[in-house]
């Protein structure tokens, strides 16, 4: 007997449980490859779209060609011909930044890019993908091969936090694709066949054939992958706890310019894994990066700053600076060439990000002749690295607040919000 279609009405349950607890309005862009997930989420949808409605949910879809198939322009195409027919807004967004290295890696990360722009325009809070079971099984085991703890081994959240105002929601976690493809057979559906989804040498696809040999395999899997989440549930809980107990005993301080202080004796107060999870915290939001430090050289820095002495260290794109009294600031390491400027005219939208760091809103000071945000480039260790705005000529005509005092009072300040908090807090309201 084969799988049973999920149902419009259990598809919208999901969908509205996910969108639970965020501010309104609800909007959300759908990344529709035309794969048989993605169409299956969206008909799904448009079936139950009075219910959504009436919920003040709205869902427009956004194609990604990345052009590394010769049928993608034609399957973006087909994307876009059945959205129009059901009456669901379009867009369709080319990735042409082909380079060296990894390019499924570079072409996911440009595809969440460009989601996430898309989103921005439409004012949408939350980008919807059709990731569901399966592909929770395949992350699962993924991460125990390379030897994962529990985070890893929990696999996808169901929502993750993109950034402040931008969320990544997964709906279908706990729904077999096996279900959604039979919802398409019923529907009498074609779907988008990409070949490189059974690719012989692929890893998801022999984790993939041998679930579909060993059921019992998928069973130990789906028991394994239940406690990893519980045990990265509880793990959250208790790293919110710490950092709250931290913040208000004055031990966890974040100044003005962003850099995060931490008294490191703290850290003999807390358990082995908290602490590695707030230092692992820390070094990406002074790195700005989305997602934690390797684990081997954290453990090690983890270990350096509970030494009786430390004398710094840098780790993935964060300087650890050892200041009097045991007290120890995450800063941005500056590097060869310091952080990447933005092009402000290569995108759009109300505010621009840089380096992973702060918020900057687009009004304002920006409106007046700027043409790029970069780091300083002068000062000290935290200073240099602040962003300023410059106009064609390469002159600073708006710089971070914390700057004031080298450019003096005329200089007008930039309208920022430091994301170093955001970092060390990321998906932790959930838990």
């Amino acid at each position: 007997m084969g799988a049973a279609p999920p149902g419009a009405g259990r598809v919208a349950d999901r969908v509205i449980d996910a969108f639970e607890g965020m501010p309104r309005p609800w909007r959300a862009v759908l990344g529709l490859s035309g794969g048989p997930d993605s169409l299956a989420l969206l008909l799904n949808l448009v079936e139950a779209r009075d219910r959504l409605a009436d919920r003040g949910l709205d869902v427009s879809c956004v194609t990604v060609d990345h052009g590394l198939r010769a049928a993608s322009a034609e399957e973006a195409r087909f994307c876009a011909d059945l959205c129009r027919r059901l009456a669901v807004p379009h867009e369709t967004l080319v990735w042409s930044g082909h380079g060296p290295g990894n390019p499924s890696a570079a072409a996911r990360a440009a595809r969440y890019r460009l989601l996430a722009a898309a989103a921005r325009r439409r004012g949408a809070g939350a980008i919807l993908t059709a990731h569901h079971r399966d592909d929770q099984i395949e992350t699962h085991i993924l991460a125990r091969e390379r030897g994962a703890g529990p985070r890893g081994l929990a696999a996808m959240r169901r929502k993750r936090a993109l950034a402040p105002d931008l969320v990544l929601l997964r709906p279908l976690l706990d729904l077999d694709g096996a279900g959604l493809k039979a919802d398409l057979a019923a529907r009498g559906q074609v779907a988008v066949v990409d070949p490189t989804n059974e690719a012989a040498d692929a890893a998801r696809i022999r984790i993939r054939r041998a679930l579909r040999a060993d059921p019992a395999a998928r069973t130990e899997a789906l028991a394994a992958l239940d406690a990893a989440g519980a045990a990265r549930l509880s793990l959250d809980r208790r790293l919110a706890g710490a950092i709250a107990t931290l913040v208000g005993a004055g031990r966890l301080r974040t100044r003005h310019d962003g850099v995060q202080l931490l008294d490191r004796r703290a850290l003999a107060c807390l358990e082995d894994d908290i602490a590695f999870d707030l230092v692992s915290r820390l070094i990406a939001g002074a790195a700005g990066r989305g997602g934690p430090s390797p684990g081997a050289p954290t453990l090690r820095l983890r270990r350096a700053l509970g030494a009786e002495s430390f004398a710094g260290a840098t780790l993935q794109g964060a300087a650890l600076r050892d200041l009097p009294h045991d007290i120890v600031a995450f800063e941005r390491e500056f590097g060869r060439a310091g952080p990447a400027a933005v092009d402000l005219a290569a995108g759009d939208g109300p505010c621009v990000t840089f380096d992973g760091r702060f918020e900057i809103d687009r009004d304002g000071p920006l409106a007046q002749g700027a043409r790029t945000i970069e780091a300083f480039g002068r000062g000290g260790p935290a200073a240099r690295t602040l962003p300023v705005a410059r106009d064609a000529a390469g002159a600073v005509v708006a710089g971070h607040p914390a700057l004031a005092r080298r450019f003096g009072p005329a200089m007008p300040a930039l309208s920022l919000r430091a994301l170093a908090v955001w970092h060390l807090t990321r998906d932790l309201s959930d838990s």
